[in-house]
């Protein structure tokens, strides 16, 4: 079996419903190097292990030489999710996925290249769908006036995620993410601001969670 070479680190929560679209979109990746899947889900409204492994012939064919899933009765914030997926990693690099999002079929291929000399990717634009009220927009983290540094399909190297604190947060956990990288490093992240049009292909949601 070949190694992997990134996990994608998958956080569900009440996903029962929507978990499908991200697992979907792994399934359909191009010219990805090996890579993993890592999950970690509450167990409440859950898509479950037997949901996950459905798509198990598919995420192969796409590339993923491994599938691990953890349930946990306890509730558990979105920080300290990257932190387990972090240590049960074997990828060199961790694409942050969410679970109510639909990658595009590019982005394991385009974060791998991306990460040679950086330590942080992410695309600047992108679809959104909310499923609730039907409204669509378009990301620009060009027209963002608040400073955050994030923006999409972002994506770092493992081992820095390695270093993330205890997080008790419940918003705003990817500044969160970035900044103690950041602290880490003690100077901003070499960051790659993705500008392919690949992009066009996937779509972010404000899902049914």
């Amino acid at each position: 079996m070949d190694k992997p070479l990134l996990t994608c680190a998958l956080p569900l929560y009440r996903s029962a419903d929507i978990a499908w679209l991200a697992l979907e979109s792994l399934s359909h990746q191009q010219d990805a190097p090996p890579w993993e899947l890592v999950v970690i889900e509450e167990d409440v409204e859950a898509y479950t292990e037997a949901g996950v492994n459905s798509h198990a012939d598919e995420l192969s064919a796409a590339g993923c030489v491994s599938v691990r899933y953890y349930s946990t009765k306890k509730k558990m914030n979105l920080g300290e999710k990257w932190r387990r997926m972090a240590s049960l990693a074997t990828g060199e690099v961790t694409v942050l996925v969410a679970g109510d999002c639909y990658s595009h079929p590019r982005r394991l291929r385009e974060t791998w290249d991306a990460l040679c000399g950086f330590e942080w990717v992410q695309s600047p634009v992108g679809p959104f769908y909310d499923i609730a009220t039907g409204a669509y927009a378009l990301y620009d983290h060009a027209l963002n006036k608040h400073g955050r540094h994030t923006a999409l399909n972002m994506a770092t190297h493992t081992h820095l995620l390695r270093l993330l604190p205890e997080c008790t947060k419940t918003s705003g956990i990817d500044g969160w993410l970035y900044e103690n990288i950041w602290n880490e490093l003690r100077r901003m992240p070499r960051t790659l601001i993705n500008k392919s049009p690949a992009w066009s292909r996937g779509v972010d949601t404000h899902g049914l969670t």
